[in-house]
Order: structure tokens, then sequence, then C-alpha cells
């Protein structure tokens, strides 16, 4: 957007320099056409990696000390190829399923992985995924992906540590005041 900005500044620039050289009625045809916006084109980004995406089933509920089951859903765009997961639970979260799925990405289908965890203790836990997708071009492309696993009462999860000082701005917001060690190299 600046290097439009800079751009549309320049060319103003020029524009009137070579009206003061025209007459009246082109000085007013000139300037309203420097003044009208430049077209703006939209673009999309998409984060870099392997064209696979994921969903789930899991309800966002588990008791402390149940199993909970659900699905993870893999998609991915590929013509041929193989599709590697990995996965595992953070600690603390048993987690019940193959640690390693393989799949041949011919056809269209969509994936299903079964997946059951538990935990007997209250918090927030994670299953993280690690798909490599290889289409046989001699290049893989990896995508992650993580399902937040909520086990027992928000309320009775483990309170995290704090490392640094709240510190009220004038502004009237907080700030966490933390220690920092910094290295300049030259």
């Amino acid at each position: 957007m600046n290097i439009l900005k800079t751009l549309s500044t320049v060319a103003g620039g020029l524009a009137l320099t070579a009206i003061s050289a025209c007459s009246s009625q082109n000085v007013a045809e000139q300037q309203t056409a420097v003044k009208d916006p430049a077209a703006m084109v939209e673009t999309a980004t998409i984060k870099q990696g392997a064209d696979v995406s994921f969903s789930h089933n899991y309800d966002g509920k588990t008791d402390p000390g149940f199993t909970e089951n659900f699905q993870i859903f893999v998609q991915e765009e590929y013509a041929a190829g193989t599709l590697d997961i990995s996965m595992n639970a953070s600690e603390g979260l048993t987690l019940t399923a193959n640690e390693q799925a393989s799949f041949s990405m011919v056809g269209e289908a969509v994936r299903t992985l079964n997946i059951s965890v538990s935990a007997p203790t209250p918090g927030k836990y994670y299953v993280n995924l690690q798909a490599r997708a290889d289409a046989g071009n001699g290049q893989a492309m990896m995508r992650s992906y993580g399902v937040a696993i909520y086990v027992g009462d928000p309320k009775l999860y483990p309170k995290v540590k704090q490392n640094g000082v709240v510190v009220n701005t004038p502004e009237g917001g907080k700030i966490i005041v933390m220690e920092a060690e910094e290295t300049i190299e030259k």
C-alpha cells in the first residue's frame, strides 16, 4: 500500500509539472485525473506449506478421568503421492490413537483419524498433528494443526506462573514487565 501511495505521489508531481505547460482547459482535466484514487487489487495471503486442511468434531468438553472419542478429518488437494501424519499429545494428556498414519493421495476422499484422549486432572491440553505431503516431485511440504482439549471446569485449571510484574499505563491499560536480555553482535 505504501508503494501505491509513493507511486501516486510521484505521478502527481510529474502531472503537475506537465500541467504548467498546458492550457487552462487541459489543466482542469489533468488535475481531476491526478486526484482519482488508484485502483486497488485485492490479494489473498495463504500460509506456505502443504495443501492440507484439517477439521474435527470434538465438542470442547471432557471430564477428568473419562475417555473422550472424536475424529479429526484431513483433506488434501494433491492428485498423487503420499500423506504422512504424525501426532502427539501435550504433557498430562493420554492419546490413544496410532501416532503415525499414512494415506495415498490418489482421489478426493476425506481421511478420518479416530482419536481417544483422557486426562486425570483439569486443564487445557493439545493434540498436535504434523502432516507431510510428498507428491513425488522430490519436495515434501509440511502442515501443522492442533486441537485444544478442555478437561474439567476452566475455573479449576492450574494457574500459569506469571514471570513479570503487572503495571498500569498512563493511558489506563495494563502491561506485564518482564526481564529480558539482549545480545548485540557485530
